[in-house]
């Protein structure tokens, strides 16, 4: 679902992922792809359900770093609190 063609589907999926939290870690690697959506709205939940799973920490920082120079200040602000979830500040 998160590599629809649908937005919506795209962006409720990430949503669910986010809400689902640690149960839903195998999706980790289809939310790092996620984060590189052209849609601004899945890559702030993307960013946020990364922050929620068990995966690899290191590879969430480096998206989220990379996310904080988002041109969407919702993607920014969703992955500076990624970040703090993470305990990088």
């Amino acid at each position: 679902a998160l590599a629809d063609v649908d937005v919506s589907v795209r962006v409720n999926a990430a949503e669910a992922l986010s809400l689902i939290g640690k149960p839903a870690s195998a999706a980790g690697n289809r939310l790092l792809k996620a984060t590189e959506d052209p849609d601004a709205d899945v890559r702030r939940l993307a960013v946020a359900a990364l922050a929620q799973l068990d995966h690899d920490p290191a590879a969430v920082a480096v998206v989220a770093v990379k996310l904080t120079a988002d041109g969407d200040a919702s993607v920014r602000q969703n992955a500076l609190w990624a970040l703090g979830k993470l305990g990088i500040q």
